[in-house]
Parts: structure tokens; C-alpha cells; sequence
């Protein structure tokens, strides 16, 4: 939307002839940029990011898995929330599918451990192992401490 030629500002100047036109970029779409940038370029970051993309989508793209999934929230946590997909383009949306993650962690892992129990799935099993790893479990409890 920035862009000098084909972005709003740039038609802007174009077409108001206001070549001191002043630009601000949205802050909170500047900070949503940084988070990404920062994402990317840590190892332990990107792998964080990784496992959590692939949970989710493990998830959502299966009706049966979140039937068990959601089974096994009623079971344990006694609540039914729904699980939550991270989008690149909504501002920091990443927050809330962490905070959605850590309060469903027992479910989930309870579910994943069916799943690979039942179907021998291997996919199951590779997940398991990822938010048991001491590394993603530390960086769920930081995120959700300041969230």
C-alpha cells in the first residue's frame, strides 16, 4: 500500500499533485513485519513457528481429528475451544493461537497419542515428539507468560 507508483500513497501524490505528502506506515502492521523478521531469523524461532503450523494444520484439515480432539477436551479440561489457525497477514495473530495451544496442550497431546496409537500414524507420533521437546514446551509457557 506504500508502494511509490502503484501503492495508495504513491496514487495519492499522483493525483493530489502534493509532492510533500507525508507517509506514515501503520505501526501495528510495522510491528507485525518486525515479529516476522524476528520469527524467520532465529533458528529456535522458525522451528517454534514450524511445529505450531504444522499442529494446526494437522488438525483443521481432518474433521475426525478434531472430533477427538474435541472428546478429549470435554475429558480432561471439561471446556471445548476451538482450535485456532495461525495467518501470516493478520496482525500478530500468532498470540492467540499460541495462548489457544497452551490451553488445550493436555488435549492435544492426549489426542496425538490416540491418533498414533490407533492409526499407527506417523505424523501423530513426529508431533508428539516436537511440543514434548523441552525447547517447545519453555517457549509455550514464555509466550503465554506474556501474553
Amino acid at each position: 500500500m506504500i508502494s511509490a507508483e502503484n501503492g495508495v500513497v504513491g496514487k495519492l501524490k499522483q493525483y493530489t499533485f502534493n509532492k510533500n505528502l507525508i507517509i506514515n506506515h501503520c505501526l501495528n502492521h510495522r510491528l507485525n513485519l518486525g515479529a516476522k523478521d524476528i520469527w524467520k531469523n532465529n533458528s529456535e524461532l522458525f522451528s517454534f513457528n514450524n511445529t505450531i503450523h504444522c499442529l494446526c494444520k494437522y488438525f483443521t484439515k481432518s474433521s475426525k481429528r478434531l472430533q477427538i480432539l474435541n472428546e478429549e477436551e470435554e475429558a480432561i479440561l471439561e471446556i471445548h475451544l476451538k482450535m485456532i489457525k495461525p495467518i501470516d497477514i493478520r496482525w500478530l495473530s500468532m498470540y492467540s493461537v499460541i495462548a489457544r495451544i497452551y490451553d488445550l496442550y493436555l488435549a492435544i497431546l492426549s489426542t496425538l497419542k490416540i491418533i498414533s496409537e490407533e492409526d499407527s500414524c506417523l505424523i501423530a507420533e513426529g508431533l508428539i515428539s516436537r511440543i514434548k521437546s523441552i525447547q517447545f514446551v519453555s517457549l509455550l509457557h514464555t509466550f503465554r507468560d506474556i501474553l
